[in-house]
């Protein structure tokens, strides 16, 4: 990796740790009284638009879309776009029902199930270094979720809702475990272009997003489907999908080892913004978790499993001997000569 590569790794590296850090802001202040499904569909849009630009910039548009074909897409990308719209709904209402520490940090538990699906379906082992990380992050995630919940203002969630909070964001990190490991096999095996793919997991999540609008029960009513917007709303929409690409450039330039620097980072962002600006103190518990989540982030990325090294095979000793061996059985037994 060249030095102009990791440098402009590191530059992409904080610029998706400031996304990462900002983002549950932007959704609570721009977003909160918006309908959480238009908000997802607007921003799986804007994913499109965004990975179409780059590629058009790249002189890559034409050729790559000239290899897409519709089976092969609904194959590859249906079900992790489908996980993935569901994915971006259960967390847009955590945003609204957590505060920014507590988001990120819990949502950082897709680690934890994205190593155990990718070890049960594609049998990727974790090293003994991320074994333990991954412990560490659950005893983080254990310790953010005791006691942090408030009672709320009358007819409104509690601050830090159980329900609505703490279960969508870790069921959101299952399922990101679930869609993670499938991405990945489609990626490694189809060697797709990273971008068609994300182009793909919009088109399909907006297709299921369709789906689930037909059938929910969120009320649009007389102000349509832009209830609740204000001109800062396109804001957290356009960093949302600003934040894929920062981490696809990340991955290309400085590895993906790296890519974990850019999150506790960010987590770190969202720790001094949470106070400095919404004078939100900490709690015993998230004083123990925090460096606790921000070690087994650090630790998961930089100490990635190593296959054991294949001891050299020595071909003389294999193969020639036992060949010397065989042309002249009695080699062994002969005495040397006498001087």
């Amino acid at each position: 990796m060249s030095d102009d590569d990791l440098k402009k790794g590191f530059f992409f590296i904080g610029l998706a740790a400031i996304q990462f850090g900002l983002q549950p802001f932007f959704v609570r202040w721009y977003c909160s009284n918006a309908i959480t499904s238009i908000i997802v569909l607007s921003a799986e849009i804007c994913k499109i638009f965004v990975c179409s630009l780059i590629l058009y910039v790249l002189g890559d548009l034409r050729s790559v879309y000239s290899t897409w074909t519709f089976n092969n897409s609904l194959r590859t990308a249906g079900v992790p776009a489908a996980l993935y719209a569901i994915i971006n709904v259960l967390y847009q209402v955590a945003y609204k029902n957590l505060d920014a520490v507590m988001f990120n940090f819990l949502n950082q538990t897709k680690l934890f199930w994205s190593a155990v699906f990718l070890w049960i379906f594609l049998k990727k082992p974790q090293s003994h270094e991320q074994i333990v990380a991954l412990i560490m992050l659950t005893f983080s995630a254990i310790m953010l979720t005791l006691g942090q919940t408030d009672e709320g203002a009358d007819g409104q969630p509690p601050k830090n809702s159980l329900l609505y909070g703490i279960v969508p964001v870790l069921t959101g990190s299952i399922l990101s475990g679930i869609a993670t490991t499938v991405s990945q096999k489609v990626l490694q095996n189809d060697n797709k272009n990273s971008y068609l793919y994300t182009t793909e997991l919009a088109v399909w999540g907006i297709l299921t997003l369709l789906i689930y609008i037909q059938f929910n029960n969120e009320k649009i009513g007389d102000e349509g489907i832009f209830k609740g917007w204000t001109p800062m709303t396109v804001l957290p929409i356009f960093t949302n999908a600003l934040g894929g690409v920062f981490v696809g450039l990340v991955v290309k330039y400085a590895g993906g080892v790296r890519k974990g620097f850019g999150t506790v980072a960010g987590m770190f962002l969202t720790a001094v913004l949470s106070f400095v600006i919404e004078y939100t103190p900490f709690t015993v518990s998230t004083w123990i978790a925090l460096p606790l989540l921000i070690a087994s982030v650090y630790i998961h990325t930089s100490y990635p499993y190593k296959p054991p090294a294949q001891p050299e095979i020595d071909l003389k000793k294999v193969i020639i001997e036992p060949l010397n061996t065989a042309e002249n059985p009695h080699t062994e037994n002969q005495k040397p000569e006498e001087k």
